[in-house]
């Protein structure tokens, strides 16, 4: 007898797929948060008015003083509130300078995760403050024909959505050859300030 031949049978090997990896949680250390907005001037006012009483340590306690420094603070002449308003300002200032050279040295990393974190708890994003010396974008050529448009129609008193609303369907209805001015005027810019950003560079 002729022993049968055994069939090989082939295994089917399960290839897992692979799962991307999740992007890591940047680590946001005390360090690299952004300074803290200056407090208020009542704010200011209540915690001086705080400090020459004795301490408390219960909500119940704090309660009726907080009233008595609002009365305190309702009470204040115009001229003793201006100094808190005056310190609150002199704060602010110093506030702004911090925060321009935060923007300056933060990792984009770490600001898209403040800003995440931000977002999350319903609070507005942090953007970067615009550099007053930046060049400003040039005009489109429907801006240009904005302005030449104000100039020779009666627009005064009139909400600029109703001077855009108007000043779009003349320009939809004018022909290329027309448009070509405000086309060659904004070339002509775009050209200027590209160049002017290549040897800033």
């Amino acid at each position: 007898m002729v022993s049968a031949k055994k069939k090989s049978v082939k295994k089917k090997v399960l290839v897992k797929k692979k799962v991307p990896a999740k992007p890591k949680r940047v680590t946001v250390s005390k360090d690299m948060m952004p300074p803290k907005q200056p407090p208020m001037p009542y704010i200011i006012f209540f915690s001086e008015y705080n400090a020459k009483l004795p301490k408390v340590s219960s909500m119940e306690a704090m309660a009726p003083r907080s009233r008595d420094c609002g009365v305190a603070w309702n009470n204040l002449p115009d001229a003793e509130k201006q100094t808190y308003h005056e310190k609150y300002n002199a704060l602010r200032e110093d506030y702004l300078k911090e925060r321009a050279e935060w923007f300056k040295r933060v990792d984009p990393k770490v600001l898209r995760e403040l800003n995440k974190r931000y977002h999350a708890k319903g609070k507005r994003r942090m953007h970067k403050p615009k550099d007053p010396a930046a060049p400003k974008r040039p005009l489109t050529s429907f801006m240009y024909f904005i302005q030449d448009y104000r100039n020779s129609n009666p627009v005064d008193g009139l909400p600029a959505t109703k001077i855009g609303a108007r000043a779009g369907e003349t320009w939809r209805g004018m022909s290329d050859e027309a448009k070509q001015p405000y086309i060659d005027r904004s070339r002509e810019a775009i050209a200027a300030a590209r160049s002017s950003t290549e040897q800033q560079t």
